[in-house]
């Protein structure tokens, strides 16, 4: 069972994601990923993570757009059977650090904090429809997506493309691919992107790894 930042990041030489200041430098990478992603984390932890809900960061949306949180619940309860109805229906589920919730998750990240002393998170994204969970954005720090399930189309602009971020069609991609079962795509800080699910599911992983001095979260989060 993977329980290392270098077992998940293989084919790539670890070095440059366990030294802040050289992953700073990396552009976008795209690989093949030497492990098996589904003995590692899949559609049987992303379910028992729901049943862990945690409504003051995991998030559901439609088309993008985040759904009030009165549509699953029930009275003062977070209702499973909502939430599996919404799914259902093409709903996305973002829970951007679920970590703390999952053993396997929580090992990599104690892994990266015990060799680098520094923050990082696992977030976890499924997808039902043809949509995606998110707008198009950026982030203030790098994210190593390993595709667990599924596949989606990814589109990534240069850092600091304010076309990009206006979603200016004129705005030229530098990575326009989809990503499948079993690849790697590291998307870095600043970098704005969005990504289309182009199969009946998408299950994705979402390792966040903080500037160097710079904490975003706050805490481990581990």
């Amino acid at each position: 069972m993977i329980s290392s930042i270098s077992e998940v990041v293989q084919p790539w030489d670890p070095a440059p994601f366990l030294d802040g200041e050289l992953r700073a430098e990396m552009g976008v990478r795209h690989g093949v990923s030497d492990r098996d992603c589904t003995d590692f984390f899949g559609w049987p932890e992303f379910w028992r993570l729901i049943d862990q809900f945690d409504e003051g960061q995991d998030r559901i949306t439609i088309n993008r757009h985040r759904i009030p949180r009165e549509l699953f619940r029930t009275k003062d309860r977070i209702d499973r059977a909502k939430i599996d109805g919404l799914i259902a229906r093409g709903a996305s589920v973002v829970q951007p650090a679920a970590q703390g919730r999952s053993k396997r998750l929580a090992e990599v990240v104690h892994d990266f904090q015990n060799k680098t002393a520094q923050p990082m998170r696992i977030g976890v994204i499924a997808s039902m429809g043809q949509s995606g969970a998110l707008r198009i954005h950026s982030d203030p720090i790098g994210y190593l997506i390993w595709q667990m399930d599924g596949s989606k189309h990814w589109t990534i602009y240069e850092r600091e493309t304010a076309d990009a971020d206006r979603n200016d069609p004129a705005a030229v991609p530098i990575f326009d691919q989809e990503l499948k079962q079993g690849e790697l795509l590291y998307v870095p800080a600043g970098y704005p992107h969005i990504c289309n699910t182009t199969s009946a599911r998408s299950l994705h992983l979402g390792f966040g790894f903080a500037r160097p001095h710079y904490d975003p979260w706050g805490t481990d989060h581990a």
